[in-house]
């Protein structure tokens, strides 16, 4: 007589279960950010006022890079991006508006996530309170929200600047296992990297930059320089390597071809 077999039952992480534990951790730190800025509201230094949303845009860049890890370990390792997501070779696609806008609708990232706690460019930096997530819809072709706006020189629904998703840079530094020194996303600066007293983009009592940068292997730095120490020939807000080189280039694109790419700045 022969017993019948029995099926083991399965063990291990789910991608579903993943992605409930990451949403929940995001829930919590919103509300214990919240609960410190209101903390801060009624008194505290402008330094510890400082100190508390350079922490929040922190911890947001760092949500940011894992809901795109979570992207790429099912997507070949690549971190997510217009061109791939709508699985096209028009690189027109990788400008800065649907880059976000695509990370949107693949619930990576909240729209208010995307303003930094530090922004100084009210008169065009917004969120964005009306995305319309039914604009995901590939059967139709539709893969992100097109009203999503990323432009500084009208409006913006996002604060902060990325990778230029364009030549080697993007086809070499855009995946998971990334260089610690190649730059992906983080605080916008101003063009060049140079101290501009003008610029919103910077500290306005120096003019000077000083942000968080997220870099290739997923380490998050707080810079006061526009460049890497690790590679100080490679300044984070101007093209060193031409457009189709391998530096990193943290920008606004608000216009991508073959040939190039248009940057902006504020």
């Amino acid at each position: 007589m022969t017993r019948p077999s029995r099926r083991l039952p399965r063990t291990g992480f789910t991608m579903v279960g993943v992605l409930v534990t990451i949403i929940i951790i995001v829930i919590l730190f919103a509300l214990a950010m919240q609960a410190a800025k209101q903390g801060l509201g009624g008194g505290g230094t402008s330094i510890e006022k400082n100190q508390v949303s350079t922490h929040v845009d922190r911890e947001n860049l760092r949500r940011i890079y894992q809901g795109m890890a979570v992207f790429a370990s099912s997507n070949d390792f690549i971190y997510p991006s217009p061109t791939q997501i709508a699985q096209s070779r028009d690189i027109s696609l990788n400008t800065s508006a649907n880059f976000w806008s695509s990370l949107i609708a693949q619930g990576i990232v909240a729209p208010q996530q995307l303003i930094s706690e530090n922004e100084r460019n009210w008169n065009v930096i917004r969120e964005c309170t009306t995305y319309n997530v039914e604009s995901y819809n590939p059967a139709r072709g539709l893969y992100w929200d097109t009203s999503f706006k990323a432009d500084l020189t009208s409006e913006s629904n996002v604060s902060f600047a990325h990778l230029v998703l364009h030549g080697e840079r993007f086809r070499q530094h855009w995946r998971m296992g990334g260089d610690a020194s190649t730059a992906l996303f983080g605080n916008r600066g101003p063009k060049d990297g140079a101290p501009n007293p003008g610029s919103l983009a910077v500290d306005s009592g120096s003019g000077a930059w000083r942000g968080n940068v997220v870099f290739g292997d997923g380490h998050i730095e707080f810079l006061t320089v526009p460049y890497y120490s690790g590679r100080a020939n490679d300044n984070l807000f101007m093209v060193d390597d031409g457009p189709n080189g391998r530096d990193s280039i943290l920008g606004f694109t608000a216009r991508v071809w073959n040939g190039g790419f248009d940057l902006q700045w504020d």
